[in-house]
């Protein structure tokens, strides 16, 4: 989740063509929707997002299926907050769709599936 259009564009082509299935959604709200209908193993999030949902409330969505899966949230503008799951990344933007890869492969080589619930 991407609040400028074309990086979501651009992040989402040069991730799908590394092999990851990507979902896109164009506000906080159409992420909630997706989270709550699709199967999602890994969150990649924006903290402000078009809409009056956040990138923090999308991740605490996340979270309820995933409950120590850690989150890869980018901003240009806002602080790391303590809501972050243990574990979870904070990238500045702009950066470049490897640099978000090279987190995401680290988060899940990283992550332990035995600690979490299945719902």
């Amino acid at each position: 989740m991407e609040d400028d259009p074309v990086t979501a564009e651009i992040a989402s082509a040069y991730l799908a063509q590394s092999g990851l299935d990507v979902l896109r959604a164009a506000s906080g709200e159409a992420a909630l929707d997706i989270l709550r209908s699709r199967h999602v193993d890994w969150l990649v999030t924006d903290i402000k997002l078009p809409g009056t949902i956040d990138g923090w409330v999308v991740a605490a969505e996340f979270h309820l299926t995933h409950p120590t899966r850690p989150v890869l949230y980018m901003t240009a503008a806002a602080a790391p907050s303590s809501a972050q799951a243990h574990g979870s990344v904070f990238l500045r933007k702009p950066c470049h769709p490897s640099l978000i890869l090279e987190q995401l492969r680290r988060l899940q080589a990283n992550h332990d599936p035995s600690m979490e619930r299945r719902p």
